[in-house]
């Protein structure tokens, strides 16, 4: 039996029993703990990639495109067009589309990263349409005549004081117009489900100037920013526009 020494004595020390655990279950923790570890490390590591990747787009500097569209002209940084075949065209020389498509993230307005798959971008990603169209009805002039008709029940309020009317269809559930009550020829947007990814998505068109239209697209989520959202856009496309030579 080990003795310990304390002054001059000799006092007898005992060793601990043992703790009956199986070497096995250290083993089986140890797994555990580095799983653990792992998946936190993936999960800061696709973190700081996508806020990484979003920051430096900021300083990067993209090709800006000239282009008309209808009677405006506009200069297009490259990064934000959809269409890459339309992207080619006016890198090359092409001056005039009577259409053109971007997708900018919410709400930086900033070029969507082109790494991640569009599933992982939807609900923070808006499509804009710039599209000379001079005319068209407006979905404001539809809403008495058609909408109101079609709707199923009363008006329902909605986020940020939106009017809410529920479309009499199949799926009506996630097919609505979201509306201002408050100024005549203001706000209104249709939220539909999209057959593609599953969520449901809210169609805006907005005159911009003579001749030109702006039709976007943003997840139902964001319904509640619409003044914050719509300000933007305008705000962006404006400073987009050139003098049109000639």
């Amino acid at each position: 039996m080990p003795y310990q020494v304390k002054g001059s004595a000799m006092t007898p020390m005992s060793l601990p029993d043992p703790i009956g655990l199986k070497p096995g279950r250290f083993s089986v923790l140890a797994v555990s703990i580095a799983v653990l570890a792992a998946a936190y490390l993936a999960d800061r590591i696709a973190y700081w990639t996508w806020n990484w990747d979003t920051a430096a787009s900021r300083f990067q500097y993209p090709q800006i495109l000239d282009v008309e569209i209808g009677p405006s002209a506009f200069a297009i940084p490259s990064d934000l067009l959809v269409n890459t075949r339309q992207k080619a065209a006016l890198a090359s020389g092409r001056r005039s589309v009577p259409k053109l498509s971007l997708e900018v993230t919410w709400p930086e307005l900033s070029a969507v990263p082109q790494k991640y798959p569009a599933s992982r971008t939807a609900n923070r990603t808006i499509t804009i349409d710039l599209e000379s169209n001079p005319g068209r009805e407006t979905m404001r002039a539809r809403l008495d005549p058609f909408y109101r008709r079609l709707a199923r029940g009363g008006e329902l309020d909605g986020p940020a004081g939106l009017t809410v009317l529920r479309l009499s269809r199949k799926n009506a559930s996630s097919d609505i117009i979201a509306f201002d009550p408050t100024t005549p020829n203001g706000f209104i947007a249709r939220c539909s489900q999209d057959a593609s990814t599953g969520n449901s998505v809210c169609h805006r068109a907005v005159a911009f100037q003579k001749g030109i239209e702006i039709r976007y697209r943003f997840d139902r989520d964001l319904l509640a920013d619409w003044q914050v959202i719509e300000h933007s856009i305008l705000g962006k496309v404006t400073s987009f526009r050139r003098i049109k030579p000639g």
